[in-house]
């Protein structure tokens, strides 16, 4: 049995678990959130790192996945999690082949969208409309891959 699409969704559960964490501590969000910023880019750079690695065709590849990461630790503003979303979705489906990256990707995405649910909840200001909405966008991640997997056509 594959279960390739549970794994998906396992990932995707994240950004749920972070949401939820945000209500059982709120007063330490603020004092937090750079460290849960800090954490998106160090889990993005070893999801990306670790693909670049795992895929090899030529040392090219890593180079660019280290220009990626320096990319990312230099901007300053928090770049949008519904970009990341569907670039972690292309990651996991390139290291499907791979059993170990595979599942090394699923758990880190995962582990990013806890500081992402988490830092969505606090800065839509715990109203749940709108924090569904920061969901949806999101969601882009599971259609991408459930796209990619399991092709209409």
């Amino acid at each position: 049995m594959d279960f390739t699409i549970l794994l998906t969704i396992f990932a995707f559960i994240g950004i749920v678990c972070g949401i939820f964490l945000t209500y059982s501590n709120k007063s330490e969000i603020k004092d937090a959130k750079k460290y849960l910023i800090l954490s998106q880019k160090i889990l993005i750079s070893l999801s990306i790192f670790l693909t670049a690695y795992f895929l090899q065709p030529c040392c090219g590849s890593i180079l660019v996945a280290i220009l990626i990461i320096v990319f990312l630790f230099i901007a300053r503003k928090r770049l949008p999690t519904h970009i990341f979303y569907p670039v972690l979705g292309i990651l996991v489906y390139l290291t499907t082949k791979v059993p170990e990256a595979f599942l090394a990707n699923i758990a880190l995405i995962f582990m990013y969208g806890i500081p992402t649910g988490t830092l969505l909840m606090y800065e839509k200001k715990y109203d749940r409309k709108k924090v569904m909405i920061g969901v949806a966008k999101n969601l882009g991640y599971f259609i991408c891959i459930v796209l990619i997997l399991f092709p209409v056509f």
